[in-house]
């Protein structure tokens, strides 16, 4: 017990370090929303210029402190100015990638200046051990312990009594609430980034003695920290210290109680991702606002160009017999290969892993075993290590389901960091040099990378061209159409009947297996796989290098893998200018991510793929693009041109006592209600009287209670959102939320593709053709869209943008179509044509529809009954003219005499 208590203590004692970046993490965050990866990187900054003026020039303590971290605090302040706040408007996505950038090119910049050993930095604190409970803990640990206390006091008082404080807790609720106040959030942000780079600061030269002075230590110091702050969803400054002082004491027991190498250096990413996978995430009910996200190519494989390129690729690898170049090329193939895996997560469906190249050690790792332990052929060695990534793809793909945004990239950072310590530092399972494999043959054949160089280049080859064609597949078919919606829009993709756990978990689970194709094409490159180059470093190298070259386009990994370190790009400087100029190519590509997340977040692939479409206009290789707003023929008459209308089997929907309630306010009460087959029905009201959220709560989107939703014969009340959809009944909404970055076809396509898994493995080797079916056709000729099929959303006049979100929601034909103001901005004749199509769906198609308006004239013209809300309950229902001759509805809603003649004029009735 003794023993436990001391290990406790120094446990506590040194997490206290932890606790100090932690807080300096909650505090940047404080000031702008935005978790700086980059914290470890500027406290070794300062560490390191600490120690270049107190060790190596013998300047004082004092001195060399207080340049040291007011070096960081500049650095964070820079920062602030010229990354955060420039990016204030861009997708919290780019805001975390351009930290990662910083924490590159703060790390390569050391490294290129610092020794590649763990400096010793002696001790300016007391350590004269103090006897703690049954510890001996140096008074100096004592005393950064009281540092951490005192300084999260300090801080805690200032935000909660200062202005600087107050303002500060505005600025994380509502900015533009806080300018409106006469305040500039760009200077708090300031205030607080100046801050939190001291902290690290005073944190980055307080470790130096304990642990060496070191790239390698502080390069990834962030870590630890995040899991200590996660435990206070990031704002916490009390919750940071705790995590930060319990992730010590976990550590220092595992140390002492668990000896088998890399559990008590993994088990604060472990930690972390517990607590992520069990926390999860609420269900948004209003969608957030859509933001920039980069371009997406077509996927569309140009053979013209494809085979001279491949070609030419292949008679290299045979012709060259520089083992060097030839290394070089399967560098390049085999990272550009794990970059493609960044192009189905993050450029097709949005997410960002910072775990891919641990996805490629580990395929290499268990191909490595095969062929080196039981001497398995090189192809069953390759499919099984490839397919055996998937299930841990799965599972941490199913973990990172419960996680968005930041907590996704912080899990995937953390499963990287874990699977390096427990695995690839590891001498039982990765031996004490890595994995010997020696000679390989593939159909009998030596393709040996070592003796014989060419063939396994042509080997690294071929297996790029398998890995983009697959990954072109996914693009063109169903998945990707459904990847590239909930990428747009999840919650509109849901009310399209995509399951969209599912469809993540596809894009998780393909990305982690070409991962780990090319993880062993890499690591076969050599007589021994060595497990540095899987490293967690290595996995943020690729996120830096699939943005710069276009992370939505397949020709963006492989420009990517150009530049990836020992890649072609290094082999032309180590020989043209000399291997001294190679260790700054990371330093430039991380200077370089910084410029192209600003100005151009789509990569250079698109950027040179229209400069060779000009080269090639200009020399009359290629056509000019032709930029009409007529579609092509062929698109335009995939679908049955005879259809004009469509009967569906229709299903009316029963609504029995539905609630929903925010808290303690209730904004639906004991709603209940009938869409016939056939029926339109009106649901009326004031702002606020909760209309939207009836429908929220119908298609599942929010939570309610309610006594029966039902479908026909069919319960909807436990169904997802997707499954509601997939049911039949289906919405629009009122921020339309269409997928600007699809076509108009693209855009009904989704509604309308096959449901089934299948479809998401049959597209890997053919991708379906989007085939218009009746149904589609006749909403495409009753909504007038057949001249635009080509457009996109954002190309097309406001009042068709309208008229597409109603084509969306109705072109699978289901039986309830529920519109959440779909006459918005339209002006008179765009709603007369609106209600003459509304009622041939409910006339011609048998459709019930749920219509919610603001336009009364129109509900009473266009309804064959109505119900109207307030404050959530329903006070009326009827026909028309009951409803509008209701006393409480003239009273809560129509207010007047006079309000009521225009709804008379549009039934045809006096007012009463």
């Amino acid at each position: 017990m003794n023993l436990f208590v001391e290990f406790a203590v120094l446990g506590i004692v040194s997490g206290s370090i932890t606790s100090l970046l932690a807080v300096g993490l909650v505090v940047a965050y404080r000031g702008s929303r935005v978790i700086n990866f980059a914290q470890g990187a500027i406290a070794m900054v300062a560490a390191f210029v600490f120690y270049s003026l107190h060790v190596t020039h013998n300047q004082s303590f004092i001195l060399s402190f207080v340049v040291g971290v007011g070096t960081a605090a500049l650095i964070s302040l820079a920062m602030h100015f010229l990354v955060i706040d420039r990016l204030r408007d861009a997708p919290q996505l780019m805001k975390l990638i351009a930290t990662l950038a910083v924490l590159e090119l703060l790390t390569q910049f050391e490294t290129i200046k610092a020794p590649p050993i763990t400096e010793y930095v002696p001790s300016s604190l007391p350590t004269r051990p103090i006897k703690v409970l049954s510890a001996n803990v140096p008074l100096g640990q004592l005393e950064i312990l009281g540092i951490v206390v005192v300084l999260a006091i300090a801080l805690g008082l200032v935000y909660r009594y200062t202005q600087l404080g107050r303002a500060t807790t505005a600025a994380l609720d509502n900015r533009r609430g806080l300018s409106a106040l006469g305040y500039s959030p760009s200077r708090v942000g300031a205030v607080n980034w100046l801050l939190s780079g001291a902290i690290s600061g005073v944190a980055g030269i307080l470790l130096a003695p304990i642990s060496g002075l070191s790239v390698a230590t502080y390069s990834l110091l962030v870590l630890p920290a995040l899991a200590a702050v996660v435990l206070g969803r990031f704002t916490s400054i009390t919750w940071a210290v705790v995590g930060g002082l319990g992730i010590g004491l976990i550590q220092s027991e595992m140390g002492y109680y668990i000896k088998t190498q890399g559990w008590s250096d993994a088990a604060p990413f472990l930690l972390l991702i517990v607590i992520l996978a069990v926390r999860g995430i609420g269900q948004v009910a209003r969608s957030a606002p859509a933001q920039r996200l980069a371009r997406v190519g077509s996927g569309v494989i140009k053979l013209k160009v494809a085979i001279p390129v491949i070609v030419v690729a292949l008679a290299v690898a045979l012709l060259v017999q520089n083992q060097f170049w030839l290394g070089a090329i399967v560098v390049t193939a085999g990272s550009a290969i794990v970059l493609l895996s960044f192009v189905v997560i993050t450029g097709y469906s949005g997410q960002l892993s910072l775990a891919q190249f641990a996805f490629a050690g580990l395929g290499a790792w268990i191909a490595g075993q095969l062929v080196a332990a039981v001497h398995m052929p090189l192809l069953p060695a390759i499919l099984i290590g490839v397919v055996g990534v998937a299930p841990i793809g799965i599972l941490v793909g199913a973990i990172c389901l419960r996680t968005t945004g930041v907590n996704l990239a912080i899990v995937t950072l953390g499963f990287a960091a874990a699977v390096e310590y427990l695995i690839f530092d590891s001498s039982t399972f990765t031996g004490a040099s890595g994995i010997q494999i020696g000679n390989i043959e593939l159909f009998g054949l030596n393709v040996s990378a070592i003796s014989e160089p060419n063939r396994y280049t042509v080997l690294a080859l071929i297996a790029l061209v398998i890995a983009a064609v697959v990954t072109a597949n996914v693009r063109r078919g169903v998945a990707g159409r459904r990847l590239l919606a909930i990428r747009a829009n999840e919650r509109a993709a849901s009310s399209l009947g995509i399951d969209v756990p599912k469809a993540k978990l596809f894009a998780f689970t393909l990305g982690s297996m070409i991962a780990a194709f090319g993880g062993i094409v890499i690591g076969f490159g050599n007589s021994t796989i060595i497990f540095t180059t899987f490293s967690t470093i290595p996995s943020i190298e690729g996120v830096a290098q699939a943005i710069l070259g276009g992370v939505g386009w397949i020709p963006g990994a492989v420009i990517g893998g150009f530049i990836q370190t020992s890649g072609i790009f290094s082999q032309f400087l180590n020989t043209v200018v000399g291997e001294s100029y190679v260790a700054y190519v990371p330093l430039a590509a991380a200077a370089l991510l910084l410029i192209v997340i600003r100005n151009q977040p789509d990569g250079a692939a698109p950027i040179m793929a229209s400069q060779l479409r000009w080269v090639g206009t200009k020399l009359r290789l290629v056509k000019p693009v032709n930029k009409t707003s007529e579609p092509s023929s062929k698109v335009a008459l995939q679908g049955p041109a005879e259809a004009t209308q469509v009967r569906v089997t229709p299903k009316g929907l029963r609504v029995t006592d539905l609630t929903v309630a925010f808290g303690g306010v209730v904004a639906v009460d004991g709603l209940s209600l009938e869409v016939n087959p056939g029926e339109i029905v009106g649901l009326i009201g004031p702002n606020g009287a909760g209309k939207s959220t009836a429908i929220d709560a119908i298609t599942g989107f929010v939570q309610h209670r309610a006594k029966e939703v039902v479908l026909g014969d069919e319960s909807l009340a436990h169904l997802s959102p997707s499954a509601r959809a997939r049911a039949g009944v289906r919405r629009s909404f009122q921020s339309l939320e269409l997928f600007d970055d699809l076509s108009v076809l693209d855009n009904l396509a989704i509604a309308t593709d096959p449901a089934g898994s299948g479809q998401f493995l049959e597209g890997l080797l053919k991708p379906r053709r989007i085939a218009i079916n009746s149904v589609t056709w006749a909403a495409i000729k009753a909504f007038k869209l057949a001249d635009s099929l080509d457009l996109s959303p954002g190309q097309l006049s406001y009042g068709t943008r309208r008229l597409l979100a109603i084509a969306r929601a109705a072109a699978a034909g289901p039986s309830i179509l529920m519109l959440d103001e779909p006459a918005a901005g339209l002006d008179d004749a765009e709603r007369l044509e609106l209600s003459d199509v509304l009622t041939n769906l409910s006339q011609e198609w048998g459709m019930g529809v749920l219509l919610v308006e603001h336009d009364v004239p129109m509900v009473m013209r266009t309804c064959q009954r109505i119900y109207a809300l307030d404050l959530g309950k329903v006070i009326a229902s009827g026909t028309p003219a009951e409803v509008r001759d209701n006393a409480h509805v003239v009273a809560a809603f129509l207010g007047s005499e006079e309000a009521e003649a225009p709804v008379a004029a549009a039934t045809g009735d006096e007012p009463a």
